[in-house]
């Protein structure tokens, strides 16, 4: 691996087996990985102990792991989807200080989550979709002081799920969050699953605003 690094795939195709990783990212600093469609890995993207990288509009199927983070702080994931993973759609541990936004997880099988966030603080995590996973659609624990809005998330097993010691999901700064189901998280809006298309609320105050409480 090498740091100060920028690929495009130019929306090639990276076909594997079924096993390994597409993308190795660990023990350097910014990296940039972009416009690639993955098939058939382990792993599409697998980074450690490296900051300062940027994940931007990969496309994933049939992959074990979408995108598997851990022990990152200034990354960004961003317009990246996957679509059919069997252990997790886009998993975050021990990241700070980052932005995740506009992607999307669908059909995630074998108890899968779309979208997980562990030990992670300080984050960004925006415009993203999780959609038809027999998991978790956001699946948040144990992570505090990240900003969380716009998401969407319906045909969960529950689509918003926090644990006792995490921040609530608020809707900050003109920003809501749409599901249908949550535990012991903080949302605004009720998204019918026939109507994934709703507009969010447009709310004037610049504060924090927490509706709804278990």
């Amino acid at each position: 691996e090498t740091s100060n690094v920028s690929f495009s795939c130019n929306n090639n195709y990276i076909i594997g087996t079924g096993s390994g990783n597409a993308f190795t990212i660990s023990n350097v600093s910014n990296v940039q990985i972009s416009n690639c469609r993955i098939r058939l890995f382990n792993y599409g993207v697998n980074v450690k102990n490296a900051n300062y990288v940027t994940i931007q509009n990969i496309n994933m199927s049939k992959v074990g792991y979408g995108i598997y983070m851990q022990n990152s702080n200034y990354s960004k994931i961003i317009g990246d989807s996957v679509e059919v993973f069997y252990n997790g759609g886009f998993n975050l541990m021990r990241v700070l200080n980052s932005i995740i936004s506009g992607n999307s997880a669908n059909d995630g099988v074998n108890g899968s989550n779309g979208f997980t966030l562990l030990d992670s603080f300080k984050n960004l995590i925006s415009f993203n979709n999780a959609t038809q996973n027999v998991g978790y659609g956001f699946f948040i624990d144990n992570s505090r002081n990240n900003t969380i809005l716009n998401n969407t998330a319906y045909g969960n097993k529950i689509d918003y799920y926090c644990s006792q010691n995490t921040s609530g999901i608020y809707a900050e700064l003109n920003g809501v969050n749409f599901g249908n189901t949550k535990y012991n998280c903080h949302w605004l809006v009720e998204l019918n699953s026939q109507s994934a298309s709703l507009t969010p609320l447009s709310i004037s105050t610049s504060s924090t605003l927490v509706l709804t409480q278990d």
